[in-house]
């Protein structure tokens, strides 16, 4: 994924150890993250807890969107991009993917989402009643349903 932004204005970031990949136009950030369960009812939790760098990356995207105590910020909006999380997972043939916009952090866990963006849900597996043909280009061919949620 990352190969395919780089021509399109995306620049690959490494601030305090946090693999990202960011568009200064766009002002967003994305960030990888293996997740118990994408694209589910209830919201994804980190399979490796967050360390502080991520938690400052979030904390300081997203610090235009809310109030911080008493006063509203006062930043300028886009003085930090917005961090979005590719979140995946996956269980036997199945892969889920979402693209969603954590609130804020919780100890080493997400928080809340912001917006999640549900991109595949699909299973690989063998399908009942369908022949498998090894040789049929067609096999590779599927929709993958974007949704808000």
């Amino acid at each position: 994924m990352r190969r395919q932004l780089l021509p399109n204005g995306w620049r690959i970031s490494r601030v305090g150890n946090v693999e990202s990949t960011v568009n200064d136009e766009l002002g967003i950030q994305l960030c990888f993250q293996n997740v118990d369960r994408a694209c589910g009812n209830k919201d994804p939790e980190a399979i490796s807890a967050k360390g502080s760098a991520a938690r400052r990356l979030v904390h300081d995207g997203q610090f235009e969107l809310f109030p911080r105590g008493d006063k509203l910020v006062s930043k300028t909006f886009g003085s930090a991009p917005t961090v979005w999380m590719v979140c995946v997972s996956s269980d036997d043939d199945t892969v889920r993917a979402e693209v969603s916009c954590p609130a804020s952090f919780e100890g080493g866990q997400f928080d809340g989402f912001v917006s999640r963006l549900f991109v595949v849900d699909e299973s690989f597996g063998p399908q009942p009643g369908k022949e498998n043909n090894s040789g049929d280009d067609d096999a590779l061919d599927f929709d993958v349903p974007v949704t808000k949620k």
